[in-house]
């Protein structure tokens, strides 16, 4: 339903507020490893005709993003919340959310 003009954006903002939004829920790195092929795929069928490069782009910058929304949405977060914790400033996951 997108025009043929407008489909590379709005493929790009989509790709990239999904990956922010499931990277922030489960961890990245398995999200973006699933979703490549998923993004390759796209990219080879005919009617949607939109080029690779700028569709993992926009996946790698949403799961970046994505992982530093909540605690367990990258591995970094989990071993900064534990040193934290070591060294006696602990905070939750509503902390870290905020």
């Amino acid at each position: 339903a997108v025009p043929e003009d407008q489909r590379l954006a709005v493929a790009i903002i989509l790709v990239m507020w999904i990956s922010a939004l499931a990277s922030s829920l489960i961890d990245n790195i398995p999200f973006t490893a699933t979703m490549i092929p998923v993004l390759i795929n796209l990219s080879q069928d005919a009617d949607v005709n939109l080029p690779v490069k700028p569709l993992i782009f926009a996946l790698a910058m949403g799961a970046c993003l994505g992982g530093n929304g909540t605690l367990i949405g990258a591995s970094a977060n989990v071993v900064c919340a534990g040193i934290a914790e070591q060294h006696g400033y602990g905070f939750s996951f509503v902390e870290f959310f905020k």
